[in-house]
């Protein structure tokens, strides 16, 4: 089984928030890559595999689609809270009383409606953070599962390697070695695979970042809001389109 290294992953950056980067976005065909190599790996229930490592390694299958469901309802999620943002008839409020002359009472509601853009931005941006908080959170339990990577016998068979424990010619010796190097590939795989979901859970951590730099109760600072929240749509839907369960 071919081993992932996350090390040689090319990143590709994706729109602009301000002025910096947004962060990477997940390669939707390198996770489907990954995750290959994760499932074949690990539900190879090989006999040779000890009964504790068997259930570790069905443990990380089980927690890889929890990742896998996760990411399908940040993506579903965030559609909706922050695609559905409507100032429409805050902005057109705002604008009438946009005028030097106002009265105290125009001022109080100015001050009012420029409140309650500020409250319907933050409830959206609160209501993402729990997509994103619950995909991390998944992504600690994948991370987290131990794997028994079998080092002690694999140095010994490596070391008398041409012949079985009794001493005679040994041809299926190197299958058995190859077989028990099976969990070492599945927790390299499945480190690239946390590394490379990861890349989602920091992207949508920038743009939190980003938009709050800006002040939120303003026309201005709502349109900002709605246009970066934009680009990471466009980013997820794009990541939705090329995703492979």
């Amino acid at each position: 089984m071919a081993s992932f290294d996350p090390k040689t992953v090319t990143p590709t950056p994706v729109g602009r928030a301000g002025t910096a980067e947004v962060s990477l976005w997940p390669d939707a065909g390198l996770v489907a890559q990954i995750r290959r190599e994760i499932t074949l790996g690990a539900s190879r229930q090989t006999e040779n595999y000890f009964p504790l490592c068997r259930q570790q390694l069905l443990n990380v299958l089980s927690a890889l689609s929890g990742v896998d469901a996760q990411v399908l309802q940040l993506i579903d999620g965030l559609r909706v809270c922050l695609g559905n943002i409507d100032i429409s008839d805050y902005r057109e409020a705002l604008q009438r009383l946009d005028k030097p002359d106002r009265t105290e009472q125009e001022n109080r509601a100015f001050v009012g409606y420029q409140e309650e853009i500020a409250t319907v931005l933050m409830q959206a941006m609160g209501e993402a953070r729990q997509y994103v908080d619950a995909l991390d959170g998944s992504l600690q339990i994948l991370a987290s599962r131990p794997i028994e990577l079998n080092q002690p016998l694999i140095f010994q068979l490596e070391s008398r390697l041409g012949n079985d424990p009794a001493g005679r010619p040994g041809a299926l010796m190197p299958g058995l070695l190859e077989e028990l190097k099976g969990p070492r590939q599945v927790a390299f795989a499945r480190d690239g695979y946390v590394h490379e979901i990861r890349k989602l859970t920091l992207a949508l951590a920038y743009f939190f970042d980003n938009v709050l730099k800006g002040p939120l109760n303003t026309i201005k600072g709502a349109e900002e809001f709605t246009r970066h929240a934009g680009t990471v749509l466009t980013g997820l839907q794009r990541l939705r389109d090329n995703w492979e369960s």
